[in-house]
């Protein structure tokens, strides 16, 4: 009879029993060479090593300032009434848009008509806020809301009116492309765009069944959790930074003000395109709750800038990267420059009405980011190996940041605290 084959292990663990000693000679490569390599104990030192730190400049500001958190917002009560008067100015004014578009499907306007009445309508939401805030020095974190909800109604408007005219062109030339056009047309649709958490009209938005009230209410405390927490980083340890008019070292500043800067911006993306999207997105059972994506992976800025703002990200490649194209037939490196100097204008309106400092800093770094984005994707295709694109280009992206919040933070606030003391 044919013996029956001995398996491979059952010949190694014989081999083993023979040896006199435990460990074999055999071929082995190092740890940290391992493709799977495991480094999840380094992240906890991380992590550890960052709470440590934070804990030793709590302890430093402490000694050094004392406490210097104050939550004492009597003296902005009269701005919060002021700045809640211009919110609602903003959404009423808006609600002329809606109508502008009803007559134009109803043949009481023309199109070169309705066009004008809604630059005028785009004039009142923009002038009329403004010119109150420079007015009545409105404080500059009531200024900066008060600005950007009057920005997020303007780019909603700007939506809805592009997207209904290119749907209104198209249904009076007999070859509808949506089969919702014009019974969209209603004042229940406007409003619900309105209070919905996104930017680019459509016709119709997906919708959940039911509203999970305690899940909403636990994203609004998680949201003012992070506010407040915000709150003290700022008070506690940045503000005694910024407020050193006299400082001769700008670069031990910028490295002061990096952490607590950090922090800061972390826990406002977090409260708002988080908790507090999720929350209005969960009343209102809107679906789509794509905010944002996993910036904090990117390997060029280019990425980043397309992942963390979701809401900014999709409105400007529809009505201003894409429309630039089609409309002024621009090139692909025209249309991008358009759509980061329609960005820039944006992002340093917004600091000019806050602080009411007009300063190009912000507008000057939102275009700086063309010639980073270009050497970061240098890095990554030239110089970078295909292992290490993903890690070293992260950490490009992450030192940006790192270094960029503190100097435009220094820029504006210095120069706001320079003119008001309080």
């Amino acid at each position: 009879s044919v013996p029956a084959p001995v398996a491979a292990e059952d010949v190694l663990a014989a081999a083993r029993k023979r040896r006199l000693f435990p460990h074999p000679p055999r071929k082995r490569i190092s740890t940290l060479h391992k493709d799977q390599n495991n480094m999840q104990g380094f992240v906890h030192l991380m992590c550890i090593l960052l709470v440590s730190g934070l804990l030793q400049l709590s302890v430093k500001q402490y000694l050094k300032y004392g406490i210097v958190i104050d939550f004492n917002m009597s003296c902005m009560l009269e701005d919060a009434i002021v700045a809640s008067f211009l919110v609602a100015f903003v959404y009423a004014a808006s609600l002329s848009v809606w109508l502008i578009m009803k007559s134009l499907q109803g043949g009481m306007l023309s199109t070169r008509a309705s066009k004008f009445a809604s630059a005028v309508a785009q004039l009142l939401i923009y002038g009329v806020p403004i010119a109150v805030i420079f007015r009545l020095h409105l404080s500059p974190m009531l200024s900066i809301v008060v600005c950007a909800v009057l920005v997020v109604v303007s780019l909603k408007t700007h939506s809805y009116m592009a997207t209904n005219l290119l749907l209104l062109k198209h249904h009076r030339k007999g070859t509808p492309v949506d089969d919702v056009f014009p019974r969209n047309l209603t004042i229940g649709d406007f409003i619900y765009f309105l209070a919905a958490p996104t930017l680019v009209y459509e016709t119709h938005f997906p919708r959940n069944d039911c509203i999970r009230y305690w899940w909403a209410a636990k994203e609004f405390v998680a949201c003012g959790a992070c506010v407040a927490m915000s709150h003290v980083v700022f008070t506690q340890f940045m503000l005694p930074v910024l407020q050193q008019q006299d400082s001769s070292n700008v670069f031990y500043d910028l490295i002061r003000l990096s952490i607590p800067s950090i922090v800061a911006w972390l826990l406002g993306f977090y409260a708002f395109f988080h908790c507090f999207l999720n929350g209005i997105a969960e009343l209102l059972r809107y679906a789509d709750r794509c905010f944002y994506e996993d910036w904090y992976n990117a390997a060029t800025l280019d990425v980043f800038w397309r992942k963390w703002n979701m809401l900014v990200h999709e409105w400007l490649l529809r009505h201003v990267y894409l429309q630039s194209m089609r409309s002024a037939k621009a090139s692909h490196m025209t249309a991008t420059f358009i759509t980061f100097f329609f960005s820039a204008v944006y992002h340093e309106l917004i600091f000019f009405v806050g602080f009411q400092v007009l300063r190009p800093w912000l507008f000057l770094a939102m275009f700086a980011q063309i010639p980073l984005i270009l050497f970061s994707k240098f890095l990554n295709d030239k110089i970078l190996s295909e292992g290490g694109r993903e890690r070293w280009g992260n950490v490009y992206v992450w030192l940006s940041l790192f270094l960029g919040h503190p100097l435009i933070e220094a820029l504006y606030l210095r120069e706001y605290l320079h003119y008001n003391q309080s």
